[in-house]
């Protein structure tokens, strides 16, 4: 369903859906909204329907407005909704990493001091490392990350093809993904591990915003659609999936000029090819394409990489990890996505990236033997220099120390330049809050009532078997809502959807 499948489900009376999401902590108002449509639906045939969400509203929150997990917990803990509580926690293998990540995920006191608690157990552990300097701090990360790269596995299935354990290097900015990605991949060229390979022109996602400040002429355009009230996706400007290249930019009328050329055929079998400009305002257009900018990238055997687009017909999926295992002469790759084999044309999907280092978002659902988490702090003199801006250092708040140390099986490492700084940062618990409109303010109990009665055959492990959940009653429609700078986003959700939805 969110890529865009279509799936065969039974109807009729007798018949049982089980819809199970992942990773739900990143739905959106308007993706629960659809999905319960779907469930009402379902259930107006006679189907039975059971909506099983799974996530952590303690991990990075979803992009999108809306915070479904959060209200649903509490609704758990009142009883008015079947919730089971995982308690045993399988990732972690070493017995000192299991202890830290079961304290951060402590529910009987504030995740603030679990953070805290987390950061003095690694720092005894010797997993943190502070350096001042950032041009220091950042070559040990390099070194830290290459020596453990280069550890045997203690995986079993690793062990017996002799690889190496696999680890993974986080930040929380896409410019120190960048900068870390280029030096790691210099040494490993320089070591003679992998050769420098052929340039190849990629496509990295660009944040795009109502202006046209964002935009530069020879940037890509991809038409994604505009979401209608009911969660479908309609064409928008062109055809879905259209790429089309930035051409021209007007700053006082705030329009971007883009072309596109496409092929077709006529009645008598000639193809016709046809090459179209047109012109659209930036505010329009954010929301219903996707901006990318063309960068040069070296590839060759060896190289890690992730992919940053779905692609139905090659059965790709974003922020898939893999290793590349060839390259031919025509640009042809054979990858290795995790023990599956594809081939892509790097000429023709330009989607992806080193992988050496991620961000945390997209490192969320890995699971590595080792994980690094490169955690710059600015310092309090730093805060008010132009010199300093938010992007060369992030932040890092509990969410994500909360991820970067649970990806990992049996070892992690911090890198910061401030212990003091870091212990602040991570004293921050990321929670979406949305302003609701008079008299929704609070009232969760209804989003119970839209998701099912409660079936004590869920509450935790070991219950017996329970009838299924009956089908919610209609969702109610989400008025659409225009973006605009500097405007808080104000949305007329489901009565009951709850009062900490995003801003």
């Amino acid at each position: 369903m969110v890529r865009g499948e279509k799936i065969l489900t039974p109807t009729g009376p007798q018949q049982q859906v089980v819809i199970r999401v992942d990773e739900a902590g990143f739905l959106g108002a308007r993706q629960t909204e659809r999905l319960l449509d779907v469930v009402r639906e379902l259930g107006k045939s006679g189907v039975q329907v059971k909506l099983h969400l799974l996530g952590d509203a303690k991990q990075m929150p979803g992009i999108q407005a809306g915070n479904l997990l959060g209200p649903l917990q509490r609704l758990g803990v009142r009883g008015e909704i079947d919730c089971a509580h995982l308690t045993d926690i399988l990732r972690q293998r070493d017995p000192g990493l299991l202890e830290v990540a079961r304290g951060l995920n402590r529910m009987d006191r504030p995740l603030a001091e679990n953070a805290q608690r987390a950061l003095r157990t690694l720092e005894r552990r010797q997993e943190v490392v502070e350096i001042a300097d950032q041009a220091q701090l950042r070559s040990a990360v390099v070194r830290h990350y290459l020596e453990e790269s280069k550890k045997p596995s203690r995986l079993p299935r690793r062990v017996e093809s002799g690889e190496p354990q696999r680890v993974l290097l986080l930040t929380t900015t896409n410019a120190a993904r960048r900068e870390l990605n280029s030096e790691i991949r210099k040494e490993l060229v320089s070591a003679g591990d992998i050769a420098e390979g052929k340039p190849y022109v990629v496509l990295v996602p660009v944040r795009q915003g109502v202006t046209v400040e964002g935009y530069r002429v020879g940037d890509t355009v991809l038409f994604c659609g505009a979401t209608r009230p009911d969660g479908h996706v309609e064409r928008w400007g062109t055809r879905l999936n259209t790429e089309a290249t930035v051409t021209g930019i007007n700053r006082e009328r705030n329009i971007v000029q883009v072309t596109y050329s496409f092929h077709t055929k006529k009645h008598d079998g000639r193809e016709l090819s046809r090459t179209v400009t047109k012109e659209f305002s930036a505010a329009d257009m954010a929301g219903k394409t996707a901006l990318y900018r063309e960068e040069e990238r070296h590839f060759s055997a060896g190289d890690r990489i992730v992919l940053l687009k779905n692609d139905s017909r090659l059965d790709l999926q974003n922020g898939t990890l893999g290793t590349i295992i060839e390259i031919d002469r025509a640009g042809g790759a054979r990858l290795d996505l995790d023990g599956r084999e594809v081939r892509i044309d790097l000429k023709r999907y330009r989607h992806l990236d080193h992988a050496y280092a991620l961000t945390i978002y997209k490192s969320q659902g890995a699971t590595v033997e080792h994980s690094i988490l490169y955690a710059p702090c600015r310092s309090e003199d730093a805060k008010t220099r132009l010199a300093a801006p938010e992007e060369q250092y992030g932040r890092t708040t509990y969410n994500a120390l909360n991820v970067a140390v649970t990806r990992a099986q049996y070892g992690t490492r911090i890198f910061t330049n401030s212990m003091e700084g870091l212990a602040r940062s991570v004293e921050t618990v990321e929670e979406k809050i949305t302003t609701l409109q008079g008299r929704f303010m609070g009232n969760e109990r209804r989003l119970g009532e839209k998701i099912g009665k409660p079936e004590p055959s869920v509450k935790g492990p070991g219950a017996g078997q329970g009838a299924p959940l009956p089908a919610p009653p209609p969702a109610q429609e989400i008025a659409a809502v225009q973006k605009v700078a500097g405007r808080e986003l104000e949305l007329t959700l489901p009565r009951g959807f709850g009062s900490k939805l995003e801003r």
